[in-house]
């Protein structure tokens, strides 16, 4: 029943659909204000709970294409829309993007804050750069989405507080998968599109990478697949090593179950706080 109202939910109102939040910029979904303040965004509205948008001013014009950008496809009241349809909160998350100084993507536990990085999306960018530009785009969005759920996993873990078995950044990835295979094609792309970009952003691992509390990009990479795979295994059949894809069959073998105990796992977690 949980995994039909995710479905339904993404499928009206996904993070990818620039049309996602175009109209309700003063709804109960979607406060929006301008922050003074080039890197945080000030108190963003009166709401008392849920997810708000707040927009930082950039400190020079490096990134205000990536900003402009990011505005025009209103990705950050799409996500919030989804998200306040979705789940209950007992207190405030802000979004916003921002230009860190890095490319980064993260939640700050003491602001109750979850910061996309333009120079993550720059670097997305060029990550893809070999492709079309349109079909660039799409896969920087895609990548995008995955890295935004991540970090919403993250927000939700804290302010839910919310039992982890092992690394909370696995916690993370699954959470974003859980999110993105509800229902729609375009979800499970973006679950796609991020592990390939985790990947290719750590073909080049040095004793840092080994040493962080992350998994190896290629781990998440192969992780992401399997699950992806696992949820619908008659559809990504191309995921499989013997298709041309990148999964052995030793490993495609347990993704059904390890999705299906992801899914059952999060159900569980989420469902004193789900909307009906």
């Amino acid at each position: 029943m949980r995994r039909a109202v995710r479905r339904a939910s993404i499928a009206i109102c996904f993070g990818l659909l620039s049309s996602c939040g175009q109209e309700t910029a003063t709804d109960e979904f979607s406060s929006v204000v301008e922050s003074t303040d080039p890197v945080l965004p000030e108190e963003p509205s009166a709401a008392s709970s849920g997810f708000v948008v707040a927009r930082t001013r950039l400190p020079n014009d490096q990134y205000a294409g990536w900003e402009a950008y990011v505005r025009g496809k209103r990705l950050l009241e799409g996500y919030a829309t989804f998200l306040n349809g979705w789940i209950s909160l007992p207190g405030r998350i802000v979004l916003t993007f921002a230009a860190c100084g890095r490319a980064d993507a993260f939640y700050e536990p003491k602001t109750r804050t979850v910061t996309m990085c333009h120079e993550l999306l720059a670097t997305f960018a060029d990550v893809f750069g070999e492709m079309p530009e349109a079909e660039r785009d799409q896969v920087v969005l895609g990548a995008t989405d995955f890295i935004f759920y991540h970090e919403v996993g993250h927000a939700l873990i804290d302010m839910l507080d919310l039992p982890t078995l092992g690394r909370e950044e696995d916690a993370a990835d699954q959470l974003a998968v859980y999110i993105l295979t509800g229902g729609t094609d375009e979800g499970e792309q973006a679950a796609i599109d991020g592990a390939v970009a985790l990947y290719r952003l750590e073909e080049e691992m040095d004793e840092g990478a080994v040493a962080d509390e992350h998994s190896l990009g290629p781990q998440r990479f192969y992780n992401i697949a399997c699950w992806v795979y696992g949820q619908n295994p008659e559809k990504y059949a191309n995921l499989l090593l013997r298709s041309g894809g990148v999964l052995p069959d030793a490993r495609a073998e347990r993704c059904p179950g390890e999705y299906a105990q992801l899914e059952a796992s999060w159900d569980r977690l989420l469902e004193p706080h789900l909307k009906e």
